[in-house]
């Protein structure tokens, strides 16, 4: 668990958002950024607000596509991959309350004290990663795999810049949230995929229906 927490700290999709959100703050920056975003709104204009939940929708629905196509030699496989998947979502979902409450920061538009750090983001970050892992497991040509893991990060990242422009968070708080949502993507997938041990499925009968146990090993 260790050794996958640090790869995961180490990868340039977690630790140069975190690097940029530190610039920005040291600097003082993020208001003015914020500001200019939100007058400006150079890329998405009036729709932003909008534009952030269809691409935070976009990425879920790519990570759920992907992970059922990913190709699986055994139910069991396909099971585990599944059940990892999802519980880095629900553990990201979780991880950003938790921090929200935390924090405590007051939204750019003032509705109330969850800016830091943005959902949105996270969520859109997870399904990339997510997806971005999945899509290494498919037959198909490299240019087209590259294409497609660029586009996915593309959207997450478009997803951050799109709450800006809508004043619903400052900068930091979607570089956090990019870089939360892509460390317990790839936290999870390090921790718990290990070729070599196979997941072991178990079914017992309970009065009423019965209990389905995997156990799955760690590296």
């Amino acid at each position: 668990l260790g050794q996958s927490a640090l790869a995961a700290v180490r990868h340039p999709q977690v630790w140069a958002p975190l690097a940029g959100a530190a610039v920005i703050g040291v600097g003082g920056w993020d208001d003015d950024i914020s500001d200019w975003a939100v007058k400006e709104t150079p890329i998405f204009g009036n729709n932003a607000g909008d534009v952030s939940d269809n691409l935070r929708t976009f990425n879920a629905g790519a990570w759920l596509v992907s992970a059922f196509l990913t190709p699986s030699d055994s139910l069991e496989s396909r099971a585990r991959g599944l059940l990892v998947q999802g519980a880095a979502v629900t553990i990201e979902h979780y991880s950003v309350k938790g921090l929200k409450s935390i924090t405590g920061r007051e939204r750019p538009n003032g509705l109330d004290d969850e800016s830091m750090p943005s959902g949105h983001t996270s969520r859109a970050s997870v399904g990339a990663a997510l997806a971005a892992t999945n899509l290494d497991y498919m037959d198909m040509p490299e240019w087209a795999r590259s294409s497609l893991q660029i586009g996915l990060y593309g959207t997450a990242a478009a997803t951050g810049w799109a709450r800006v422009e809508a004043e619903k968070h400052y900068p930091t708080d979607v570089l956090v949230g990019y870089a939360v949502g892509q460390f317990i993507a790839r936290f999870m997938h390090g921790a718990f995929f290990n070729d070599e041990a196979p997941t072991a499925v178990h079914f017992r009968p309970t009065p009423g229906g019965g209990q389905v146990t995997f156990v799955i090993p760690l590296h």
